[in-house]
């Protein structure tokens, strides 16, 4: 009886109910203290005997579970199309970003140079050397928005985008074939 309870996930008293006794009669008979009444015992052979038909027979024809599921499924298939869509036009927008600091960097890189250059003509003391040097502070603070370490940080973001939109895309694909396991790697 307990084994039938756990194969169709019925509560004590849902059982109780099927075989028209007590859940406290339920509870005793699975402990072994009392026996059923034979009503409850026939009803309880047969509720087994139905459960045993129904397994050869798939309880659910599967043109039934196809009914079942494809609303679902086609819910499930758009929402991760929605976050797939999502995640390429934001990685689309992350790597213009990290283009555009590397371009950036490199134009600084080279006006740092030049500037490195002219100092190194400029006589010390002079108002060009402080002026050179105030002009490479300016490069220096403004090559921090745009430095390697920034440059990284954006590549990180970048390959988290595209692995979310790799995942949705598999996990939809899956969905169509309308499967549950996924292997993500």
């Amino acid at each position: 009886m307990k084994l039938l309870r756990i194969q169709l996930q019925l509560s004590q008293r849902e059982l109780a109910t099927l075989i028209n006794v007590s859940r406290s009669t339920i509870t005793m008979y699975e402990k072994g203290w009392r026996n059923l009444p034979s009503e409850a015992m026939i009803k309880l052979l047969q509720l087994e005997a139905l459960h045993q038909q129904l397994l050869l027979k798939k309880a659910l024809s599967s043109r039934q579970l196809q009914t079942f599921l494809q609303p679902r499924m086609q819910k499930v298939e758009k929402a991760l199309n929605a976050h797939a869509q999502r995640a390429a036009a934001d990685a689309t927008r992350v790597a213009y970003k990290l283009t555009q600091m590397q371009e950036h960097y490199a134009q600084l890189h080279q006006k740092l140079a030049f500037i490195h250059h002219l100092m190194e003509a400029a006589t010390p003391g002079s108002r060009q050397l402080s002026r050179l040097q105030d002009m490479e502070e300016n490069v220096l603070e403004a090559m921090s928005s745009c430095s390697p370490d920034r440059q990284l940080l954006v590549q990180y973001k970048l390959s988290l985008l595209k692995a979310r939109q790799q995942a949705a895309l598999r996990i939809k694909d899956a969905a169509r074939q309308g499967g549950a396991d996924v292997k993500l790697y």
